[in-house]
């Protein structure tokens, strides 16, 4: 008896055997007993960089009907039969691929990531398929953001509106997809982002990964809680008397007519980040202006901003800080200090700061 494995046809009907010899992609060969099995030879797997069969979009590429013939002599009577047997490489998502899907931070269990609208990048990931050849790992796989909703605390957009699909509302969020080299292998990176311009508010998102196999269940999502709000633990409002000339005490009877000055500052204390450096006490000398006209002329609409980043940390002599940025300390006498020697004239009396009514329910905070 004899078994050849006579031509392999692919889904544009090429003889990807090609005659045999090197070329050939398969081969057959006896396991004793009468059993045959095939192996898999370098041009399947790709002798090149970049090329190889794996489970690619192209099914016609990777679908092959192997055509069997068997001849069996009895005596002087040979019997051929010829069959034929359709296969193809079955798709291993990228959730059981190797390397298995990374995220940072880890998306995985529902997690709430605390951030702020001026960092654009959310999450970076990295996936591969189930290519047993490491460069066309990456191939055919794409990381998406599937859908972006506002949560119900807040309304800065259409009810329903997907801010990743455009759908009833902007596009927010998007994925950037790459192919980056890890070690001898070749995966697919996507980067989760928004767009800066989004409201600061909280946002249920959900990412997916999937190849050529198609989405879901075939490919994995990720859910997530995007949280760019802050919320201050006290928000008062007091005031500040100095006189310009600081050798005299900063009282209406002791200062020189004309010198004495009371302006008002803010202060928000911020206690529930998960950032340690962010929580503190963030003071605004605000001038005249009450809260919520100090609130108008410095920011957006409900919106206020505490840039903890360009926040004055250090008294002594100094340009006196602007009313949109703030004094910082751990307590709220250290921060004072610092205004006091900024804008004060290095010698203030401090009233009491006052809790102001409606600052924290009627405003949205962040913290960049």
């Amino acid at each position: 008896m004899s078994v050849t494995l006579d031509s392999v046809i692919n889904g544009y009907d090429t003889d990807v055997q090609f005659g045999g010899g090197s070329a050939a992609y398969f081969e057959l060969f006896s396991t004793g007993n009468g059993l045959f099995n095939i192996k898999l030879k370098a041009p399947y797997i790709g002798q090149g960089v970049g090329n190889g069969i794996y489970f690619s979009q192209d099914s016609e590429i990777r679908n092959f009907r192997f055509n069997i013939v068997a001849v069996t002599t009895d005596g002087t009577n040979q019997t051929t039969n010829t069959y034929a047997i359709n296969a193809g490489p079955s798709n291993v998502s990228p959730i059981n691929a190797i390397p298995t899907i990374s995220t940072t931070p880890n998306l995985t269990g529902n997690p709430t990531i605390h951030s702020n609208r001026l960092i654009t990048d959310i999450a970076t990931c990295t996936a591969a398929n189930g290519a047993s050849k490491g460069d066309l790992k990456a191939k055919g796989v794409s990381w998406i953001v599937r859908s972006a909703f506002e949560t119900n605390a807040t309304s800065n957009y259409p009810n329903g509106a997907n801010l990743a699909t455009g759908e009833n509302g902007p596009v927010l969020f998007s994925a950037t997809n790459t192919e980056i080299i890890s070690g001898s292998d070749t995966l697919a990176k996507g980067v989760i982002q928004l767009n800066s311009d989004i409201a600061p508010a909280k946002y249920d998102i959900t990412v997916g990964v999937q190849d050529a196999g198609g989405g879901p269940p075939v490919g994995t999502n990720f859910t997530f809680v995007l949280d760019l709000v802050i919320v201050p633990a006290s928000v008062g409002r007091g005031f500040a008397n100095y006189c310009l000339n600081n050798s005299y005490s900063p009282t209406p009877t002791d200062c020189p007519q004309g010198d004495f000055v009371q302006s008002n500052y803010v202060a928000i204390e911020i206690t529930s980040s998960t950032i340690s450096t962010q929580n503190g006490f963030y003071v605004f000398d605000v001038g005249d202006f009450t809260f919520s006209e100090w609130q108008n002329e410095n920011f957006d609409g409900g919106i206020i901003t505490l840039n903890r980043t360009s926040a004055v940390s250090t008294g002594g002599a100094g340009q006196p800080i602007p009313s949109d940025i703030p004094a910082f300390a751990n307590n709220l006498a250290n921060a004072q200090q610092i205004l006091e020697e900024r804008n004060y004239s290095g010698n203030a009396d401090f009233g009491n700061s006052v809790p102001q009514t409606g600052a924290i329910s009627n405003y949205v905070y962040e913290i960049v």
